[in-house]
């Protein structure tokens, strides 16, 4: 099975210290990597704690699914 390992343009930076991929797309499947609460656009955690983090996460996976070419309506949770 062939990987394709997929950087999204309008999702957060990869960390500095390592290669990083938003998602690595194997056949039919589509593995994205984890998240944090970090704005796209300056590259830092949100104020306001938890919960606020929490929902820039789940903006952060819409990004990265978008990019790809899906959404969270097709997601699975393992």
């Amino acid at each position: 099975m062939d990987l394709e390992f997929l950087t999204i343009a309008d999702a957060p930076p990869p960390p500095p210290t390592a290669a990083y991929s938003h998602a690595v797309r194997a056949g039919d499947f589509l593995f994205v990597t984890g998240q944090l609460g970090v704005d796209p656009k300056s590259g830092t955690l949100v104020p306001g704690g938890a919960t606020e983090q929490a929902q820039q996460i789940m903006r952060n996976l819409e990004i990265v699914l978008r990019g790809a070419g899906t959404s969270l309506d097709r997601a699975v949770m393992v």
